[in-house]
Order: structure tokens, then C-alpha cells, then sequence
């Protein structure tokens, strides 16, 4: 998906972020997979195309091409270009900014959805998969 149709073919459904290396995309793929909505997948280049090729997701916009660094900023929302850029959706979902509270809630209220962050590492003692968990958060 070009960059400047981001805001315009978001409608809804899920917003996913994974920054990630390609078996981290690919182990979120398959928690994306069990959503019942539509996906559009925020990830680098490639990665994010291979899931919407194998039918994961539905959109996918270039991680690299965003100004992700908006949530890390103090800019006033008015004035950030990644809103615009994610466009409207239902609900984020993102292992970007885990862990970092202010990041979180700055990239929540970027998106202007319900959000929940996911950990790219289970915590100290968890015995399961990381899906399980991810599932379990959602």
C-alpha cells in the first residue's frame, strides 16, 4: 500500500504493529489470523507483504515509511502526520512501544482507539508460548 493511501483505506477493523525480525512477524501473523475483523498490518516492507500475500491481514503499510517516532515525542497531536497516516480503525494492537507507558499511551491516543501492547518477550517465569500469552492479553 502507497504511504498516501494509509488514512484513506483504513475504515475500521484492526490496526497491528510489529517492527519486528521476520519470525517475530510471522509468530504475530498468526495471532492476527484469529481476528475476526479486518487487518492492516504496520511493519517493515516485505515482512508485512508476505502476510498479506499469504491472506493474514487485508492492508499493509510500510513501517519504515511512518513517522513512528511521533510516540516518543511531545508534539501535540494536532500537529503529528501519523495519525493521518494510520488513519481510523477499531482497535490497535501493537508490540511496538510495549513496555515504554508513556509511549503507549501516546501512540493510543495518535490512533484515537482502544490499544493493547504485547510483549516481544514472555515475562520471567511465564512457562508458555508467547501466542499463548499474546492470546491470553487479548
Amino acid at each position: 500500500m502507497k504511504n498516501d493511501e494509509c488514512s484513506q483505506a483504513a475504515g475500521g477493523g484492526v490496526l497491528a504493529i510489529h517492527p519486528g525480525a521476520l519470525g517475530d512477524v510471522i509468530l504475530f501473523g498468526r495471532l492476527l489470523e484469529r481476528i475476526d475483523a479486518p487487518v492492516t498490518l504496520v511493519a517493515h516492507g516485505n515482512k508485512a507483504r508476505l502476510l498479506e500475500g499469504l491472506g493474514v491481514v487485508q492492508r499493509t503499510v510500510d513501517f519504515d515509511a511512518l513517522g513512528m517516532h511521533e510516540a516518543f515525542t511531545d508534539t501535540p497531536l494536532v500537529e503529528c502526520e501519523l495519525s493521518r497516516r494510520l488513519g481510523r480503525h477499531e482497535r490497535l494492537i501493537s508490540c511496538f512501544a510495549a513496555g515504554n507507558r508513556k509511549a503507549e499511551l501516546r501512540l493510543a491516543a495518535i490512533a484515537d482507539t482502544s490499544a493493547c501492547f504485547l510483549p516481544t518477550r514472555p515475562p520471567d517465569g511465564f512457562a508458555g508460548h508467547l501466542l499463548e500469552l499474546w492470546c491470553d492479553m487479548l
